[in-house]
C-alpha cells in the first residue's frame, strides 16, 4: 500500500464512526489537512496551525506500508488532535491521552501498550 491524502481522509471519516472517537468532535476529513512524508524515524504527526488551530496530520510513507498500521498509527494521532480540540496537551502521552487511547483500542481489538 501508497498511502495518499485521499486514503487517509477516507481512513479518518472510517475511524471518526467508532466508539469513543465518535464523541469526541472532531472535524470532517474536509476540514484537515493530511501529509504523506518520507521520514524513516516517525511513523506519524499531528499539530496545528499556530493561528487557525486546523489540524495537520503527518503519515509516513516509509514507515506504513500496511492497511493495519495505517489505521493505527491514523487512530493515534486522532487520538492528539481530539486532545487539542479539548484544549490540552496534545503533544504529550499523559493520563488525558491514555484515557482516550485505551477505549478506542479496545474497541479497535488493538494493544494499547503497542499503541
Amino acid at each position: 500500500m501508497h498511502p495518499t491524502p485521499a486514503i487517509l481522509a477516507a481512513a479518518y471519516e472510517y475511524i471518526k464512526t467508532v466508539p469513543p472517537v465518535q464523541e469526541w468532535n472532531l472535524p470532517p476529513a474536509e476540514q484537515v489537512e493530511f501529509r504523506i512524508t518520507k521520514d524513516k524515524n516517525l511513523y506519524g504527526q499531528h499539530t496545528t496551525y499556530k493561528w487557525t488551530k486546523d489540524h495537520i496530520i503527518y503519515i509516513s510513507a516509509a514507515c506504513v506500508s500496511f492497511g493495519d498500521t495505517l489505521l493505527r498509527v491514523l487512530a493515534h494521532e486522532m487520538v492528539h488532535a481530539a486532545m487539542a480540540e479539548a484544549g490540552n496537551d496534545a503533544i504529550s502521552h499523559n493520563r488525558a491521552y491514555w484515557e482516550r487511547a485505551v477505549p478506542l483500542c479496545l474497541n479497535m481489538g488493538w494493544d494499547p501498550k503497542a499503541f
